[in-house]
């Protein structure tokens, strides 16, 4: 079953755990020129630690992008726009659109 979890970045999400579990995207954030995609990053490090049990070292990249751990078996899709941030999860291929 595909389980959807979100995170308004205009309230209160707990981005603290993004800087101890994702370094690296927590590092690159900071390069953002709008706070609003500094957030945005922020809580998908947030969603993929706090729901999946991942840090950076754990994510990587399909050809297209797509983000996948080996980590673990569950299939992922994150998706973000305006003050939404979305992760999609399910045992098998999964995509999200936030719009």
């Amino acid at each position: 079953m595909i389980k959807v979890y979100l995170i308004d970045i205009s309230r209160k999400f707990g981005f603290e755990e993004c800087i101890k579990h994702f370094p690296k995207r927590y590092e690159d954030a900071k390069r953002y020129r709008y706070n609003d995609d500094v957030l945005r990053s922020y809580a998908v490090g947030v969603l993929l630690w706090k729901v999946l049990g991942l840090e950076d070292c754990d994510i990587e990249y399909e050809k297209n992008g797509k983000p996948f751990s080996r980590k673990t078996d569950m299939r992922f899709n994150i998706s973000h726009s305006g003050k939404w941030v979305a992760l999609a999860v399910d045992n098998d291929e999964v995509g999200v659109d936030i719009e």
